[in-house]
């Protein structure tokens, strides 16, 4: 049994719409009212904490979705994978189902769980869609990989405004996005 007290509740209850105390018993509210009815109603072993005059609205929750980037991000490739490649045949496979000169979006790739480690870079991209004549954006937070089969689609050296384009030793430039 838990009590809270020294709360401001509102109980959402017609006949008793704010309360300073509540009883929580097996995760149910099973009593409301003042502080010391609710204290002297729960057995002295119950566990007590005093909020310090903080608002419990029971019932408020947002449980709300975005519900047009929720069904664009359907679209993406899911590339929450256990290994580099296993990304890389998803996006191969999507390139062969997907228009000329459209984008291929991606999400969810974690190099940092990938045993091999280390970012994917455009030439990965460039192998697993070699026929593919769009663009991939392979990306997650501030990163973003922009590449294509063919490489008139790959972005201008400097990048959008205010991002530099990451530049590895073999591969030269790897097709990371640096926002600034």
């Amino acid at each position: 049994m838990h009590i809270i007290y020294n709360a401001n509740i509102f109980t959402q209850e017609p006949d008793n719409p704010h309360a300073r105390a509540m009883i929580i018993d097996n995760g149910r509210i099973v009593a409301t009212g003042e502080d010391t009815a609710m204290i002297s109603a729960a057995p002295a072993n119950a566990q007590k904490t005093n909020l310090d005059g903080k608002v419990i609205w029971p019932g408020l929750i947002d449980a709300h979705i975005h519900l047009e980037t929720y069904a664009e991000s359907l679209q993406f490739v899911d590339c929450e994978t256990e290994t580099r490649q296993e990304c890389l045949d998803r996006v191969a496979e999507r390139a062969r189902k997907t228009p000329e000169e459209a984008w291929i979006r991606g999400h969810g790739w974690n190099q940092n769980n990938w045993p091999q480690g280390g970012f994917g870079n455009a030439h990965d991209l460039d192998q697993a869609a070699a026929d593919f004549h769009g663009a991939v954006e392979m990306g997650e937070h501030f990163s973003r990989h922009r590449t294509g089969g063919n490489p008139r689609s790959r972005l201008a050296r400097t990048g959008p405004s205010g991002a530099a384009i990451v530049a590895h030793a073999v591969f030269g430039e790897v097709g990371i996005i640096r926002v600034a």
